[in-house]
């Protein structure tokens, strides 16, 4: 399409993945670092509620005055929410408290790989994305509008945004759709692009329908961003002219895909 821009980052994903030999012991070392994790700051709530269930223990005699005391203590200075379960572990009593608490740190930490790259976070690439298809609806939230004359930039679409309205001339911007995206989702792009476009980053299982009107132009979809409906519709609607839009899986699965 006419829009040669480079996607942004893309070409430092190029250039780490060339071996540098006068670099290799950085190369290995930026390699292996780990990524970082997102932990759980707890709440006066969440210590308050651990602290009732010790006191719970202590007056059935499962629990000494002395490590009432202890754990009671550690309660009260527990800053994130990974310290408290630990204090309720051997309380039969608070096995449901101790659960949901691990539950809201897993999740919290399953989620602490941010998006780098369009879709990097969400894993490896699956073409059959599990679950039956549902009836796709627009989401509630309020719709966007971009303009771009001789620019581009990185967008990530939010939860529950029902369309954009674009115009591009001589530029065009990357959309991220991996978090507007989902079971029974429908979200439209609608665009007028004159000699540009917008390159559109899908996950799996997305069903893509083109109603756009195009001269010289068009929407190009990739065959692996085509997907069954499981994981919501992709309407493109629009006008382009010497241009148009580029559909294609999110690079985090793209990548499995080379």
């Amino acid at each position: 399409m006419p829009n040669s821009s480079a996607h942004p980052g893309e070409g430092k994903d190029l250039a780490r993945s060339q071996p540098d030999p006068s670099n290799n012991e950085h190369n290995s070392i930026e390699k292996s670092e780990p990524q970082p994790q997102r932990r759980t700051r707890a709440s006066d709530t969440d210590r308050d509620t651990v602290v009732s269930a010790l006191s719970d223990a202590l007056s059935r005699g499962q629990l000494t005055a002395l490590e009432f005391d202890e754990r009671h203590s550690q309660a009260l200075k527990a800053m994130y929410i990974d310290q408290l379960p630990e204090l309720i572990e051997d309380i039969p009593e608070a096995d449901e408290l101790e659960q949901e608490l691990r539950s809201r740190d897993t999740a919290r930490r399953e989620s602490s790989e941010l998006a780098t790259k369009p879709g990097s976070h969400l894993g490896p690439y699956n073409n059959q994305c599990p679950g039956p298809i549902q009836p796709a609806k627009p989401g509630n939230g309020k719709s966007d509008t971009a303009i771009c004359i001789l620019s581009g930039s990185n967008q990530v679409v939010a939860p529950n945004t029902p369309k954009v309205n674009a115009l591009t001339m001589l530029g065009g911007n990357d959309y991220d759709l991996c978090d507007v995206m989902g079971p029974g989702v429908e979200f439209t792009i609608e665009s007028v692009n004159f000699l540009g476009g917008h390159d559109i980053y899908v996950p799996p299982g997305v069903r893509i329908i083109d109603k756009s009107i195009s001269i010289l132009g068009g929407v190009d979809i990739a065959q692996n961003a085509r997907g069954d409906g499981s994981n919501g519709t992709l309407i493109i609607s629009g006008f382009n002219l010497l241009g148009g839009d580029d559909v294609m899986l999110a690079r985090g699965y793209r990548q499995t895909q080379q």
